[in-house]
């Protein structure tokens, strides 16, 4: 991760940021967008100006309706300051219209008004038409998890706008945990390894990554019968497949996968690896998935980390017999 003196803003960014007035930042770490903001804040109000003329509407780890906020913020931007000089600055956390699936483009109006815009386009409007003549400046602040398929809506009119000024900034983690899977299902066991450990490291103690690992297992032998079709061995139409075979919950399901590209690499990679393979990796799981959470009735606790590596070396590795 990034740290704030990883992160000083050069002379000529802090001029650029000193003459805008709207910013969208985004992306899955949290550290570096909320310490871009600060920057932001800064640059545009001196400490002493802050208390007055500085507010915040949501924050980090919460979602807040744009819906319910909207005409305070507008309200707030267009005040002027009672210090002669000074900026009103409005931080917007993690606004659920900003969000993926949550997206009002089709919802018009508060009751449904045939014309009517929606929030997101009313903001939009005041951002393009209004702001440039207030001493007033914006930022959106919006936390995405990819892992989790959390994203900010491209087709958003506030996103689209920020894109449109070059309002938009990104600040994400290189995810060690997409790499480590495409190592792994790669049969790269070296770089599984070091990747692996470098998602452990930053993890810390979470028992996420084996828990990831037992779910993306189940997927990649989802993805070996689709490619196999072995289901017809057994006189089990695709269709019967699909419907009574794989999972309702669509984090388990391949063929409900959010992303298609993910799909797409799992039925790519499968065909390099047989189903015995595939079966017997998974039942070798359950000592490690059992040892993820450790119990209090646990008389003894083998090392998890070096059970999971043994695991990896042993998944990479080809048994040419098979």
């Amino acid at each position: 991760m990034t740290t704030s003196r990883d992160q000083e803003l050069s002379p000529a960014e802090r001029r650029a940021i000193s003459r805008s007035q709207f910013f969208f930042i985004h992306g899955d770490d949290l550290a570096r967008i909320e310490n871009f903001k600060e920057q932001v804040v800064a640059t545009h109000l001196r400490a002493e100006e802050r208390e007055e003329n500085y507010n915040e509407y949501g924050a980090l780890g919460s979602q807040t309706s744009l819906r319910s906020i909207v005409g305070d913020v507008i309200a707030e931007l267009s005040t002027v300051s009672l210090l002669p000089g000074t900026k009103r600055v409005v931080a917007l956390y993690n606004i659920q219209e900003f969000y993926e699936g949550r997206s009002q483009a089709k919802k018009r109006g508060s009751a449904g008004e045939k014309g009517a815009l929606t929030p997101s386009e009313i903001l939009a409007r005041f951002i393009e038409k209004e702001l440039q003549t207030l001493p007033a400046v914006l930022i959106v602040v919006a936390g995405e998890d990819y892992e989790k398929g959390r994203r900010v809506a491209k087709s958003d009119p506030v996103f689209a706008l920020a894109q449109k000024m070059a309002a938009e900034r990104v600040f994400s983690e290189a995810a060690p945990q997409f790499a480590f899977f495409d190592a792994l299902f790669s049969r790269n066991a070296e770089e599984a390894i070091r990747l692996w450990r470098d998602w452990l490291e930053r993890v810390g103690g979470s028992p996420r990554p084996y828990f990831a690992l037992v779910s993306q297992l189940r997927l990649f032998i989802q993805a070996k019968m689709l490619t196999s079709q072995l289901y017809e061995r057994r006189g089990v139409s695709r269709k019967e497949f699909e419907t009574n075979m794989l999972p309702d919950d669509p984090d388990y399901n391949i063929l409900k996968m959010r992303f298609e590209w993910q799909r797409q690499k799992l039925i790519t990679w499968s065909k390099n690896f047989s189903l015995v393979e595939l079966l017997s990796a998974y039942e070798k799981l359950e000592t490690l998935a059992k040892f993820a959470v450790p119990l209090a009735s646990d008389l003894s606790v083998p090392d998890r980390q070096l059970l999971s590596e043994v695991w990896i070396l042993e998944f990479c590795g080809r048994d040419d017999g098979l």
